[in-house]
């Protein structure tokens, strides 16, 4: 606030009058703007939002106390890079079912979470869930590009689209009763200068697919 916008001038012809500027009636919108009664200096009164209203129609009299004259001014409002990525949901999960039948997946979403199941021995390229975040901003800062955290601890088992936000697995996953669940962290960055980021946690759980058959400890018994 304080911000000078523009000064405004007006000229009279007769003897040194006495001009006084001030707005027209409706002519300041949600009294965005102030105006200084005798220079004309137009400076904000209140912080401007991009995103809330992108341009401001001000109408301002200038007045010799006999005559009034009026004039307009347009400003647009440029846009700042002051909102971060949001994530859709606040927590990804994604985990195989525990009874696994014809290698179908079921897919399964609350408000809070995104559950998806998969196969334990799943392939290089596959993709397991989609990531998505917005940006309120405009342009490129609006623009949002994906990426692995390098605090995720299994970061080197998957990738992610940065356009798309898709995480895909670079190699086989298989069941490790060790380490059942692989944890990563999702950065989601828009574009702008300076730029804004937000993360957010991924949880794959790898459950065991029942592929192995039993083996008797000796093949013959007397």
């Amino acid at each position: 606030m304080g911000t000078v916008i523009t000064t405004i001038t007006a000229n009279d012809v007769d003897t040194n009058p006495t001009l006084t500027y001030d707005f027209a009636d409706d002519g300041n919108p949600d009294r965005m703007f102030s105006i200084d009664r005798f220079s004309g200096k137009i400076t904000l009164a209140q912080p401007l939002d991009h995103e809330k209203q992108q341009q401001y129609t001000l109408r301002v009299q200038a007045t010799d106390m006999a005559h009034i004259t009026e004039t307009s001014i347009t400003v647009n409002v440029l846009d700042e890079n002051d909102n971060a990525p949001v994530f859709s949901i606040q927590s990804y999960y994604a985990t195989l079912p525990g009874i696994y039948l014809n290698t179908q997946c079921f897919i399964y979403a609350t408000a809070v979470s995104e559950l998806i199941f998969h196969s334990e021995l799943t392939e290089p390229g596959f993709a397991v869930l989609t990531i998505n975040a917005t940006d309120a901003d405009k342009g490129d800062n609006a623009r949002v590009r994906y990426s692995l955290a390098p605090s995720s601890s299994d970061a080197s088992s998957f990738y992610i689209g940065e356009e798309t936000g898709v995480i895909y697995a670079n190699q086989s996953l298989t069941f490790n009763p060790r380490q059942p669940v692989l944890q990563l962290v999702v950065k989601a960055q828009d574009r702008g200068r300076p730029a804004l980021s937000s993360v957010a946690a991924v949880r794959i759980q790898i459950a065991d697919v029942n592929n192995n058959a039993p083996k008797f400890s000796q093949d013959v018994y007397t």
